[in-house]
């Protein structure tokens, strides 16, 4: 593991013209004892205690930064070469997503199998690093990579974390920067994720069915209902059909909307992220669409 080789791009996130290759040993070698590195770190930590917040994020973009799922020969995630792809996917916990972690704890939980580096986060407060993939479980496409890792191994993560990951840093070209950590892990005998369904289609969909309840605690049940619906299985479709049906129930469209949040698809969040921002703010308010769910289904020819 130590010797797959990724891209190093210097002088910040403005410049996508490649600067080098490196290797996974070398960037461990960089994280734990590289001086400008720890000079650079100081730098940001002391401008976060002067609550110079802005000024430290204006340096911080300047940094260098790597990738490490690959070879690049410019800064878009179309221009990994496709053959070079190491199998690996870049993670990222921010203690300001994750208020009540004890962090020291879950250090300990992030040390599992498949972690190969392990180290401070960019906002120090935090940890980010690398897992191994399983090798040619699936078909590797640069601009699918993406959506299969929020789909498939994000929740996977989050699961065995026990935290609230952030999903930019599955971008395939998102930048990491380098800063120093004297006391980074590394693990060259990490072993791949297994416990996910890599090769699942990226668009099967499973029909998602409305309950119809005939007794009087309708929303209680409709509300366990929606609570068994797996996680990144619903469609902007199914949204506005379980959306309307609550309001015919006289379901809080807040606790609603709550719940659909986390069971949303990322496919949806990428091609329907336009019609998610319109729809979103009038359901959260109470405003529905003007139209019955059973004639939205029957319309649909859904068999709800």
């Amino acid at each position: 593991m130590k010797d797959k080789i990724g891209t190093l791009w210097t002088y910040g996130s403005t410049n996508t013209r490649v600067t080098n290759y490196i290797t996974f040993e070398q960037l461990y070698e960089a994280i734990k004892s590289f001086k400008e590195l720890e000079d650079f770190t100081l730098k940001l930590k002391e401008l976060k205690e002067l609550g110079k917040i802005e000024e430290r994020n204006n340096l911080k973009n300047k940094q260098h930064y790597v990738n490490m799922c690959g070879k690049y020969t410019y800064r878009n995630d179309a221009s990994l070469i496709k053959d070079s792809f190491n199998w690996i996917v870049a993670w990222d916990i921010d203690k300001k997503d994750n208020l009540n972690k004890d962090f020291s704890k879950l250090f300990d939980i992030v040390c599992n199998n498949s972690s190969v580096i392990l180290c401070a986060h960019t906002s120090g407060a935090g940890l980010r690093g690398f897992s191994r993939l399983k090798e040619n479980a699936f078909e590797f496409k640069n601009e699918e990579y993406y959506t299969r890792m929020i789909k498939f191994v994000h929740p996977y993560l989050e699961f065995i974390f026990d935290s609230k990951l952030d999903i930019g840093q599955y971008k395939l070209s998102q930048p990491w920067y380098l800063l120093y950590d004297e006391n980074v892990y590394v693990n060259w005998n990490a072993t791949p994720i297994i416990n996910v369904d890599y090769w699942r289609p990226l668009k099967e969909r499973k029909p998602i069915y409305i309950p119809m309840f005939k007794d009087d605690d309708l929303v209680k049940k409709y509300i366990n209902a929606l609570n068994t619906i797996p996680y990144g299985t619903l469609h902007y479709e199914d949204v506005l059909r379980l959306m309307t049906y609550a309001k015919e129930i006289q379901c809080d469209p807040n606790t609603i909307s709550d719940i659909l949040i986390s069971k949303i698809s990322s496919a949806s969040v990428l091609y329907k992220k336009t019609d998610l921002t319109k729809m979103w703010k009038p359901l959260r308010a109470g405003r529905f669409p003007k139209f019955s769910a059973i004639k939205l289904i029957k319309k649909s020819g859904g068999n709800y």
